[in-house]
């Protein structure tokens, strides 16, 4: 618990293209260990490991990619 903090106070420390790579390494180890640890879902029938971890990536580089462009957006001056 103590180490996820550390890593986020010096994440933010550092500037925050390095906190969202934290966040990202974090999330995208969080993902391989739960598939490794819990496999696939009865449920459903899904692509093979490798297509939807890159399909998770992408989906967040795209999400964040947003995020950032809303920001930068928001720093423009709009003189109406």
């Amino acid at each position: 618990m103590f180490g996820s903090v550390i890593v986020i106070i010096y994440g933010l420390y550092l500037g925050p293209l390095v906190f969202l790579g934290f966040v990202t390494a974090g999330l995208v180890g969080l993902t391989l260990l739960v598939e490794k640890k819990f496999g696939a879902s009865d449920r459903f029938e899904s692509p093979d490991f490798l297509k939807r971890t890159l399909g998770q990536v992408v989906g967040f580089a795209l999400a964040l990619g947003l995020i950032v462009l809303l920001v930068m957006l928001a720093k423009l001056p709009f003189h109406i």
